[in-house]
């Protein structure tokens, strides 16, 4: 069975890597970043703090990620969606990867406008683990709520969006 290819931001992978989900989640998907991406993981790996802890993790990884120049990405550049979610945007639009995954929340609406469904949350690759047997229902709301934790989400929308994907499930 082919893997699922995801076209990842920097929001995303830090949540994952913050709780140790980076390597399972490259075991299961085909990852792809912008150069753009890797940029803005190396920025962030430069503070001392829980975000660049988990950059630096990305940054330990990305031989195991596929990393893309993204060279027209200005013009996808709104008030919501940065230089990095710009470059994941025209990755995307060469239709060789399935989804975008994001997770910043304020450039979702923006980036649905553009792909449709083809965006995606760190918690919807979660569910997805779920449904495909890699992780149970109680791993995924811990590791849910352990992010929502490090990535400052607890009484975020996106939080409160990203738990919903869970009342479906067994």
């Amino acid at each position: 069975m082919q893997k699922i290819s995801l076209v990842a931001d920097a929001s995303a992978l830090v949540s994952l890597a913050s709780v140790s989900l980076l390597s399972l989640v490259l075991n299961e998907f085909n990852v792809v970043v912008s150069d753009v991406v890797v940029r803005e993981l190396k920025e962030m790996s430069t503070y001392a703090d829980t975000h660049a802890n988990a950059a630096s993790e990305v940054l330990r990884n990305i031989d195991r990620i596929e990393v893309k120049k993204a060279s027209n990405y200005h013009r996808l550049k709104t008030s919501r969606i940065d230089a990095g979610e710009a470059s994941c945007l025209e990755i995307i639009e060469s239709g060789e990867q399935d989804y975008l995954l994001t997770d910043d929340f304020r450039a979702l609406g923006e980036i649905e406008k553009q792909i449709g469904e083809r965006v995606v949350l760190s918690p919807i690759i979660l569910k997805v683990m779920v449904i495909s047997g890699i992780i149970d229902k109680r791993q995924a709301l811990t590791k849910l709520d352990e992010m929502a934790e490090k990535r400052d989400w607890l009484g975020r929308p996106i939080y409160r969006y990203a738990r919903k994907y869970f009342e479906d499930l067994k």
